[in-house]
């Protein structure tokens, strides 16, 4: 049965600097820019109530980028202007993606604040050497440190995004990554392989990096299936 109720997806570009897999719609070292796109999102979100109505909501998503690069004041505005140009149903899932070392406890504790109930924090590998080839801004530790802060304020529904296929990567890392992010027990856990795109560092310099072959990724893909279930994960997409 069809459902009546939208789901809204709010992009901020902004990021401290462009990963070198990454070809989303992503701005770096530009958030001076934030209070006018900010705005200008207010605006459209309100023309679009005016124009089909004060619509029924039962997801709210803000991707990126990294929305976590907004400051609380931010996140009050466009809370707000959704709130006032939609009808946000009772129970309804708002998630906000989150890179480490991008937000403090204090700005995590203002997200819940604001009725967000839902972190989707960007992780990738537990292998500090294998973020640093994938351009990551942050470690471990800022991952560790984010994750036990967003519990510690009260989020009882994170993600945490993991990668495979990364350059040098082996087996046996990957495994060490998702043992100890299973350990941490997420809500959920979205895993997927590295895709070389156009426009991107690793598609530039292709020749620089070692990635896994084929057969290798398969192999990862297919190990990663049968870990999280057998952790009690339920795969419900491929």
């Amino acid at each position: 049965m069809k459902s009546d109720k939208l789901g809204v997806y709010i992009h901020i570009p902004f990021c401290k600097k462009k990963c070198n897999y990454c070809d989303f719609c992503s701005f770096p070292d530009r958030l001076d820019e934030i209070p006018l796109y900010v705005a200008e999102l207010c605006r459209r979100i309100s023309e679009f109530s005016k124009t089909h109505g004060r619509v029924a909501v039962d997801t709210v998503y803000f991707g990126g980028g990294t929305p976590t690069l907004m400051d609380a004041e931010s996140f009050r505005v466009l809370m707000e202007t959704l709130q006032e140009s939609f009808e946000i149903c009772d129970g309804a899932e708002i998630s906000v993606e989150c890179n480490p070392a991008t937000i403090e406890k204090d700005g995590l504790s203002e997200l819940r604040t604001l009725g967000i109930n839902r972190l989707s924090i960007g992780l990738q590998s537990a292998n500090d050497d294998e973020l640093l080839l994938l351009g990551r801004v942050h470690t471990w530790t800022d991952f560790l440190n984010t994750y036990f802060a967003a519990r510690e304020v009260g989020f009882d529904n994170i993600s945490v995004d993991l990668m495979y296929g990364i350059p040098d990567q082996t087996l046996k890392s990957f495994s060490d990554t998702l043992g100890e992010v299973i350990r941490l027990s997420p809500e959920h856990i979205s895993a997927y392989g590295l895709k070389i795109e156009e426009n991107t560092e690793f598609y530039k310099n292709f020749d620089a990096y070692k990635f896994p072959s084929s057969d290798e990724q398969a192999e990862f893909y297919e190990f990663c299936c049968k870990r999280l279930f057998e952790s009690g994960y339920n795969r419900y997409e491929i």
